[in-house]
């Protein structure tokens, strides 16, 4: 039986929070640009236009913009005999396409695919608003019930409100008629689970980005100064001068043939994050440009090129081969990404792209068998490298798979260590191999001969940087755990930055309980409560004010400004009403007094729904046993 030391080492790459990119003015981000607010501005017409939260699903758009979801004018790309077509309907129903048919006189109906919406349009699907130009519109008959109607603005996070004779007179190529179901769509408001991509590709691209020939890179200071603040925050050591590096390999998504990058000398130098008990060393941090993307339709033969994220500003994080276990690795992640979103240098969303990891994994016979202090001596697997991890738990997952394997594989392991890459597939939760892993020297690295190189502390006042760096999360975690908090609430508080300055205005001022603590964390409604309502919730809680009036008092003191102990939240006597539900289930009566106890929950439920929750759950139950306990 072998003993054996597992050990890791990652390679963070974070897109930085700049407005463009690394060598090139274009946008950093996707332009969420509501041209249809322009588009009616430029026709001067009335309209209202509502910026909300990021909604789709017709019913959420019509709750954030205050109207009627038979109001919400939804626009369903088709195609009809090889023509494409637009059915504006109302939010509530659906197409009933034989009538579709019958509208239009045509054969063949089927809903357009997503690459026929985009030429059709110049539109994603699910972001197609009914003011398309050059299209046959058909609006249906029932959407024109109502006088005023609502439709997004061309992005996800607006919409607009306009009179439906406005509307009508906006439109070209349309007709009207009855193309919806007569059933109406029962649909509730819920979270959008998908995230559609608003952004059209290759449009946030030129020249240098495109790597064509004769343009000349200009260096993003922005980038300079989130990278100097990173390492910073890490501890690192700023490089007097530092330069930029070309690393050469071919890929269909690097338009030069080359990346800009850092080899020799990165800005900055060592640094360490704390992981419980164990320091966790940096390596270094670096500055990279970042290479497009491949898209592969479903079961497409052929593979697209985007080049919008070509030229992205990268912060690459290399740490020491410190870390011992795959959930070591994960935990290390999220600090990282706490940090990182902490000091605004990077919206570290994993979801987005923002943060990408590749986990290197190695296994070695543990020290404690060396008949002598000579590491070399010891037999080492293969140094594992698993590309593009983009959420924690692939991270973890991806290496307790090649931990596993690689400790299978012991008497597989050759002489001399080797380095590999391999892909982990998300969806069979497995590994695969990919190639060798390239050394250096397969770069071809030399110095980026169209950017001089730098000396950050000339060109960045880093005393302003350091004073910018507040606390950073692990201090402020651990005084929320002092409070009483246990780490995973504490946590959950900080992932609201306006919720952990608004209690670090009141800290000092009132007694921060974990009951408070935790009201903060449950009820959302409380995140919008200024520091003066905080103080007043804190003082209720100290009163030992029921949860379920607490609950009422945030809610109506979140809309109207006024303190929460203000609000009319009187309880209601509860002893008529108890007596009433008894009376009216007698068999969950015969069932408790038989020792089914179970049953106060459903009796204690009934009470509370009658008096609209306007009583103290705890006070119930007592009641209720009481009475149930009577002869």
């Amino acid at each position: 039986m072998n003993n054996f030391k597992t050990i890791i080492g990652l390679e963070i790459h974070t897109q930085l929070k700049t407005k463009s990119k690394m060598f090139c003015a274009c946008p950093n981000y996707p332009i969420k640009n509501a041209w249809v607010k322009e588009y009616l501005e430029k026709k001067t017409v009335d309209f209202e236009f509502v910026e909300h939260e990021y909604v789709t699903r017709p019913i959420n758009s019509a709750k954030a913009r205050g109207v009627n979801i038979s109001q919400i004018a939804k626009a369903l790309v088709y195609i009809c005999d090889d023509e494409p077509v637009v059915f504006v309907l109302p939010g509530d129903r659906k197409l009933d396409e034989n009538k579709a048919k019958k509208v239009l006189s045509c054969f063949a109906l089927k809903m357009a695919t997503p690459d026929e919406v985009l030429s059709a349009t110049k539109c994603v699907v699910g972001l197609v608003p009914p003011l398309i130009d050059g299209v046959k519109k058909v609006v249906d008959k029932k959407l024109l019930e109502n006088d005023l109607l609502s439709f997004n603005a061309g992005i996800a996070t607006a919409g607009i409100k306009i009179n439906k004779d406005i509307f009508l007179k906006l439109l070209d190529k349309y007709e009207v008629g009855d193309v919806a179901l007569d059933e109406l769509t029962v649909d509730k408001p819920s979270e959008e689970k998908t995230k559609i991509e608003e952004e059209i590709p290759n449009t946030r691209v030129c020249p240098v980005c495109l790597g064509m020939p004769g343009t000349l890179p200009s260096t993003n200071v922005k980038a300079l100064e989130l990278t100097a603040k990173i390492g910073l925050a890490l501890g690192s050591k700023i490089a007097d001068v530092s330069w930029f590096d070309r690393k050469h390999y071919f890929y269909p998504d690097l338009p030069k043939g080359y990346q800009i990058s850092q080899y020799q000398n990165p800005f900055c130098i060592g640094g360490s994050i704390q992981i419980g008990n164990k320091a966790v060393r940096i390596n270094r941090v670096h500055l990279e440009e970042d290479a497009g993307k491949l898209v592969h339709p479903a079961g497409s033969e052929v593979s697209y090129v985007d080049l919008n994220r070509a030229g992205t500003p990268l912060a690459e994080i290399v740490t020491e081969p410190d870390i011992e276990s795959p959930m070591q690795a994960k935990e290390f992640m999220k600090e990282l990404r706490e940090l990182l979103r902490s000091i605004g240098a990077s919206d570290a969303d994993m979801e987005k792209g923002h943060l990408r990891c590749d986990a290197n994994i190695s296994i070695t016979q543990s020290s404690n068998l060396k008949t002598q202090n000579d590491d070399s001596k010891l037999k080492k697997s293969p140094i594992v490298e698993i590309k593009n991890l983009n959420s924690f738990k692939f991270v973890e997952k991806a290496l307790a798979l090649e931990e596993k394997r690689l400790r299978e594989d012991y008497n597989l392991w050759p002489e001399k260590q080797t380095k590999i890459t391999r892909g982990f597939n998300s969806n069979s939760g497995e590994t695969y191999p990919l190639r060798e892993k390239e050394e250096a020297k397969d770069y071809r690295y030399f110095p980026e001969p169209d950017i001089p190189p730098i000396e950050l502390k000339k060109l960045i006042d880093l005393e302003k940087l350091q004073n910018e760096i507040n606390r950073l999360p692990q201090a402020v975690r651990g005084e929320f755990i002092e409070l009483g908090l246990d780490e995973q609430s504490a946590r959950l508080i900080m992932k609201n930055k306006e919720l952990v300055s608004a209690v670090e205005q009141i800290k000092g001022k009132v007694t921060l309980s974990p009951k408070f603590l935790k009201t903060l964390i449950n009820e959302k409604s409380a995140h919008r409560l200024s520091a003066a309502q905080l103080i007043d919730l804190a003082k209720m809680i100290e009163k030992n004010t029921p949860s379920n009036l607490l609950r009422r008092a945030i809610g109506e003191a979140s809309e109207s400004g006024k303190m929460p102990s203000e609000m009319t939240i009187e309880e209601t006597d509860s002893s008529e009403v108890i007596d009433k539900v008894i009376l009216q289930n007698q068999d969950a009566v015969e069932k408790f007094k038989s020792g089914k106890t179970e049953v106060v929950g459903f009796l204690i439920g009934q009470v509370m729904r009658e008096l609209g929750g306007k009583a103290d759950p705890n006070e119930v139950r007592q009641k209720l046993i009481e009475k149930l306990n009577e002869d």
